[in-house]
């Protein structure tokens, strides 16, 4: 049926600097679009785009470093597409607030916040910007501390380092309320055979996990 999905990258900025970013943040001087070339990428892609299930996700680097910009075209993306089309973001979660949820909320924008575990794995690859003291994870679950989350997602990276804690990773942000969990591996690295069994064994695992929670008659996360 042809393509459904605009990604809009509202910059090249990010606060975070994680090692396995397929993005070029943080490269020479910053870059962002400004507000009448997203109208445009917008009006463009409801005309020309035919497909009925019609899909925006709004990216970055990190794309609440300008919340005002984001403001403007989530809510123009939202006024000439209606209320089926479906808008989306990935933040890493250091500038949260109930106030921008909030507006998340009351637009629909569904919202996914990057972590990738607990502190001892989520610190492993999520670093600030220049500031790698500092942890991302305690800022992140201060930040999320307070706020609910039924719908929030969350995804994680794995790593062959990580994979060994994925499946206890799944089960902290599920009884941590989040509604879903996306997760994928590391793009670019490249697994020996025994990383790639233990990769199997942790998909099995989750496999009777989720049988697990649907069989106790509990509330399922979305996958």
């Amino acid at each position: 049926m042809g393509p459904d999905h605009l990604a809009v990258y509202l910059s090249n900025s990010c606060n975070l600097a994680c090692s396995y970013c397929y993005v070029s943040v943080n490269e020479g001087p910053p870059v962002s679009l400004d507000l009448q070339a997203l109208k445009r990428s917008i009006d463009f892609f409801f005309k020309e785009i035919a497909h009925p299930q019609k899909k925006i996700t709004f990216l970055g680097g990190e794309p609440f470093l300008n919340w005002p910009l984001f403001c403007s075209i989530a809510r123009y993306a939202r006024e000439q597409g209606g209320p089926d089309v479906v808008l989306q973001t990935f933040t890493n979660g250091t500038l949260m607030t109930p106030q921008k949820l909030d507006f998340l909320r009351e637009l629909g924008v569904h919202c996914t916040i990057s972590l990738d575990g607990r502190k001892g794995v989520n610190d492993k690859h999520r670093v600030y910007f220049r500031s790698k003291e500092r942890s991302v994870f305690d800022d992140v679950m201060a930040r999320l501390r307070d706020l609910p989350k039924d719908d929030l997602g969350v995804s994680l990276v794995f790593t062959s380092e990580t994979i060994d804690d994925f499946l206890s990773n799944v089960d902290y942000f599920y009884q941590m309320g989040f509604s879903r969990i996306t997760f994928n591996p590391e793009l670019y690295e490249q697994w020996s055979e025994d990383k790639l069994a233990v990769l199997r064994r942790a998909m099995q695992g989750l496999a009777r996990y989720y049988k697990m929670i649907l069989a106790k008659g509990l509330k399922p996360f979305q996958i």
